[in-house]
């Protein structure tokens, strides 16, 4: 498309009481934009949030507990979310999640990217933005040490959740799955033991 005064538009100078700043890109425009409203910008907000939990069985049973990712998994901690699983190999795992949020439905895709025997990878789309990293570590006496890191983006500023908000959620679901998780061992070193 072409200007009747095309110099003057390419210089970013005024047509009327139009701007057309042709050589700064257009966040920058925006950014102008609101400087000059007196208004402020504002961004995703991404949050780091670090938990751990320590199981009292080996490394290698929970790595396989951890990463089998069941359809049912959800009834370990009361959700109402269902998983429809699209891909899995031994180094992914990708899935559909749907559940309510509020009185919505909302889905969005969860994928797990394997990293034997220490570690894996967890990523989300469509719903949410929240990145994960989990990595195990032996202790003493066969306990193993689960360290996890999210970092979780919020569009929206009302939304962001405290450490200590995040926190006490995510410790509630993960002391259900160590006790899941130790029952689960006591039930196959029982068995191994019977063998």
């Amino acid at each position: 498309m072409k200007f009747k005064n095309e110099s003057r538009q390419r210089s970013g100078e005024s047509r009327g009481d139009l701007i057309c700043p042709l050589r700064i890109s257009s966040s920058e425009s925006l950014k102008r934009i609101c400087r000059a409203e007196g208004l402020a910008l504002k961004g995703p907000i991404t949050r780091t949030y670090k938990i751990s939990e320590t199981f009292n069985a080996p490394k290698d049973f929970v790595f396989n507990w951890c990463t089998d990712y069941r359809e049912d998994d959800y009834k370990m901690t009361g959700s109402s979310a269902r998983r429809q699983f699209l891909e899995r190999t031994k180094d992914r795992v990708i899935w559909i999640v749907k559940y309510k949020d509020g009185k919505r439905s909302a889905e969005g895709v969860r994928a797990v990217w394997l990293k034997p025997p220490n570690s894996w990878h967890f990523d989300t789309c469509g719903d949410q933005r929240e990145v994960g990293d989990y990595n195990l570590r032996e202790l003493k006496s066969g306990k193993t040490r689960l360290d996890m890191v999210f970092r979780v983006t919020y569009d929206d500023p009302s939304q962001v959740e405290t450490r200590a908000e995040w926190t006490k959620v995510a410790k509630r679901n993960w002391s259900t799955f160590a006790k899941f998780l130790e029952k689960d061992y006591k039930k196959s070193s029982g068995a191994r033991d019977r063998e």
